[in-house]
């Protein structure tokens, strides 16, 4: 028992310790991107914005709203209808009535082989005419000058791939601690301050704010090569770096939000998607471990303040406990969200892990994944992977 209960603590240990340099390092190097200047003298070119929408009645016109309330001046907006039973296609059809510069594309059928969302995005770029391109999903938010300071800061840096990081708004405590846990992992784990570095192979996209130029688009396989890929923004982000194009990763805090889900339960029914094809890389038997790595890692410094077997554990255990809380504050500080359910991140954890190992049991009895209506067989979806985690 001392033994396991020794390299808990050390795994632990190194575990917050490597997190602590790792975010020291993101607030060094990752761009903040309302601390970007616009260029004034800038002639900005042409932006294709492309929202695919499945059923996204509900908070569609305030996105829409604050996007067309934007300051770019050359703009055109792609709205793609995939296959929505809500009201939809009614309300594009209104905005695009409303202003010349939204176009709407209706889907009523999936093609065997994709993704409902891929298959949009892909639908979407063949009607775009911009010289950039940007995914955003339907219910993203973006401030008056977002876009002006995403191209001009592209365009200064030389970048082909901007993923800029939302600021998520508050949905209440308990999705705020899932929040919280989710977007120190996700920035610590994905390695985000060396997606820029050309030699890294860390790459990541982000659904609410890909932008990409389309010369160096076209230099890709295209949303073909992803269309049965899951983390379809992650896998976006990997394919530009591998065709060479040079990429990077902002922070969106203030100029990029949404609310990411507005409740546990919405939050854990999302997880059905992504928890067993993304953690688990569809396979049960990582998932599983993945989640035993992530109690040991994350929940050894609770656990030792509360029952260390002797005061020297509880000291270690106090230690490494506000080393995290600590963090997860840090982070939710730079990212602008509610600092307050940082507290109760150990318990956001276990509500995440709760949806993880839902989504590996729903996969393991249906052999696949519901989505948004449509089912995906476990064997199809495997062939078509391609944005790995660490």
């Amino acid at each position: 028992m001392k033994v396991i209960i020794l390299i808990c603590v050390g795994l632990s240990s190194l575990y917050w310790i490597g997190t602590a340099f790792s975010f020291w390092l993101i607030q060094r190097k990752v761009t903040v991107l309302e601390d970007e200047p616009v260029n004034g003298e800038m002639v900005f070119p042409m932006l294709s914005i492309i929202k695919p929408a499945c059923n996204e009645g509900i908070g569609l016109d305030e996105a829409m709203a604050s996007v067309l309330l934007s300051d770019y001046p050359f703009l055109e907006i792609i709205l793609v209808d995939d296959r929505s039973t809500d009201d939809t296609p009614l309300k594009a059809d209104q905005w695009a009535q409303l202003d010349s510069r939204v176009k709407v594309i209706h889907l009523r059928e999936l093609p065997e082989g994709w993704l409902g969302k891929v298959h949009a995005l892909y639908q979407g770029v063949k009607t775009s005419q911009g010289d950039w391109i940007l995914f955003s999903d339907a219910d993203v938010h973006l401030n008056r000058d977002t876009l002006k300071r995403a191209v001009s800061w592209a365009e200064s840096q030389k970048l082909d791939f901007v993923g800029v990081l939302p600021q998520c708004l508050s949905s209440g405590y308990w999705v705020d601690s899932m929040v919280s846990v989710v977007m120190r992992t996700l920035s610590v784990g994905t390695r985000i301050w060396e997606i820029e570095n050309p030699q890294s192979r860390a790459s990541m996209g982000v659904g609410a704010f890909n932008l990409v130029r389309r010369r160096s688009f076209d230099k890709t396989p295209g949303f073909e090569w992803l269309k049965l890929e899951v983390a379809d923004d992650a896998g976006l982000g990997l394919m530009m770096k591998q065709s060479g194009a040079h990429c990077s990763i902002a922070n969106g805090r203030g100029l990029v939000t949404l609310h990411w889900y507005h409740s546990v339960n919405e939050f854990i029914i999302g997880l059905e998607k992504g928890g067993f094809a993304n953690i688990g890389m569809y396979s049960h038997l990582r998932l599983w471990g993945m989640i035993l790595v992530m109690l040991v890692l994350e929940l050894t410094p609770l656990v030792l303040f509360l029952a260390g077997p002797s005061g020297f554990y509880r000291w270690v255990g106090a230690f490494l406990l506000l080393l995290s809380l600590g963090l997860t504050l840090a982070a939710n500080h730079w990212f602008r969200r509610p600092l307050l359910p940082s507290l109760a991140s150990p318990l956001g954890l276990m509500l995440l892990i709760y949806g993880i190992f839902r989504s590996g049991i729903l996969a393991w009895k249906q052999k696949g994944i519901y989505w948004r209506g449509t089912f995906y067989p476990t064997a199809i979806l495997k062939t078509g992977k391609r944005f790995r985690f660490p």
